[in-house]
This record gives C-alpha cells, structure tokens and sequence, in this order.
C-alpha cells in the first residue's frame, strides 16, 4: 500500500506509540526526526532496506503521513 494509506499510518502510528508507551515521550515531531534519521544515517537506512530495498524510504513517508494525519 502506499505510505501514506490508512494501514502504512496506522503502523506508524503503532510504532510511535510503542515507542511512546515503553520507552520515552515521543510527540509527532520528534517521530517525523526519527523517520528523518533513516534516511540521513547510513546505519538506519541499510538496517531497513536490508530486509527490504526502499525500505527505510516507505517507513520515513508512512511516519510523515501519520505526524500529517494527527497535527491538522
């Protein structure tokens, strides 16, 4: 599906909330700069696209489109 359809969101959103719930307070913002740092650190993105090429890319676009969906 894309990133942004209501399943990629909704993943994303259970991963920001899990983050949220076990380990630290993490608003929409600072999700969208997690997301952001898969694709700027080399590390993150070859983690992710190792189990999938473009990987790392659909997580950090269905994280945007979550954070978009909730600060309207």
């Amino acid at each position: 599906t894309a990133p942004d359809s209501a399943e990629a969101t909704d993943a994303a959103e259970a991963h920001r909330a899990h983050i949220d719930r076990w380990f630290y307070d993490l608003g929409y913002p600072m999700h969208r700069g997690l997301a952001d740092m898969y694709l700027a650190d080399p590390r993150f993105t070859k983690t992710y696209d190792d189990r999938e090429p473009g990987l790392a890319q659909y997580v950090h676009d269905a994280i945007h489109a979550n954070a978009d969906r909730h600060e309207r």
